[in-house]
């Protein structure tokens, strides 16, 4: 009966500490390092806001847990996994209308961070029931075809940045009132209706046709300016040479018309002089005298003078 009484009380005793030991492993809770939680109280059915987990092995206790979510930023993606470049997209291609009302399909990439303030999130988990990503993805896509219908289809390629900047400040509003913020978005891929598209690819092409002429013809313009400047440099360069020239030539003639006067006025001094010194008081007596003085100073008999004969010999 010792014996008998011994083995049960062993065998109680290892039943009690597998036990113990059960339920000390189910003590424990992980939060890792790409989390933070917030402790539930299974026993009474509490969620206790008081504080925020950070990443750890904790001893919480007896039926307790965490609602975990994630601390770091996270990327929800609508489109089709061939054109979006990955596997597994968290839905399909956002169809939407354009403020013209044609349709549109867009691909999105959305970031998203969940505020880190442990009521914050116990509201989200209650809203959500955890299931918030899909939520997100429903609010996404209001927001998406929201935006979509301020803009022309036309709008769509050429002012794509703009757009996306739009649906970003769009969707952080959106996910402000629900705890998360949106930091970026990106419109990855875009199809419109094929005719429309092609309309589009030819006002693309006509446009930059246009832009290309204007440039040349900026360039032309240009290239014509140069050549005016260099003609209007070259005309002026011409005017001063010529003018040079003309000052050297006057110059040259006004020497020669200053020696011809000094010469004229020479000879006048010397018949006044010669005048007065042979008392000639008339001009005939004058060229009298000159002429019988050259005949006088001239050897050669055929001698033909520009002096008229004097009337007086």
């Amino acid at each position: 009966m010792g014996e008998d009484g011994a083995m049960i009380g062993c065998g109680c005793y290892c039943v009690v500490l597998i036990v113990s030991c059960i339920l000390f492993g189910v003590s424990w809770d992980v939060i890792e390092p790409t989390e933070v939680g917030i402790a539930f109280d299974g026993n009474i059915q509490k969620i206790e806001h008081d504080k925020l987990w950070g990443n750890g092995r904790y001893l919480i206790g007896l039926g307790r847990s965490f609602l975990k979510f994630p601390s770091t930023q996270q990327t929800i993606r609508f489109g089709d996994a061939r054109t979006i470049h990955f596997e597994e997209p968290d839905g399909g291609e956002i169809v939407c209308r354009t403020k013209d009302g044609l349709e549109i399909k867009l691909e999105v990439a959305i970031q998203y961070v969940l505020s880190q303030n442990a009521e914050d999130l116990v509201l989200l988990y209650l809203d959500t029931g955890g299931e918030w990503v899909e939520f997100y993805m429903r609010i996404a896509q209001v927001v998406v075809r929201d935006v979509a219908s301020l803009f022309d289809a036309i709008e769509f390629r050429e002012a794509r940045d703009v757009i996306a900047i739009k649906i970003t400040q769009e969707l952080d509003t959106a996910f402000q009132v629900m705890f998360a913020s949106v930091p970026s978005a990106q419109l990855i891929n875009m199809e419109i209706e094929s005719l429309l598209a092609d309309a589009i690819t030819n006002t693309q092409v006509a446009k930059q046709d246009v832009y290309q002429a204007v440039n040349e013809q900026q360039v032309l313009e240009v290239e014509a300016q140069k050549d005016l400047e260099v003609s209007i440099k070259l005309k002026e360069i011409k005017i001063e040479s010529a003018k040079k020239q003309a000052d050297e030539i006057l110059a040259i003639a006004n020497a020669a018309a200053n020696i011809i006067d000094n010469t004229i006025n020479s000879q006048i001094q010397a018949y006044t002089n010669l005048t007065e010194s042979l008392n000639l008081d008339s001009s005939d007596k004058l060229l009298s005298y000159l002429w019988l003085q050259a005949m006088q100073n001239n050897d050669v008999k055929d001698l033909v003078f520009s002096m008229d004969y004097p009337s007086s010999l």
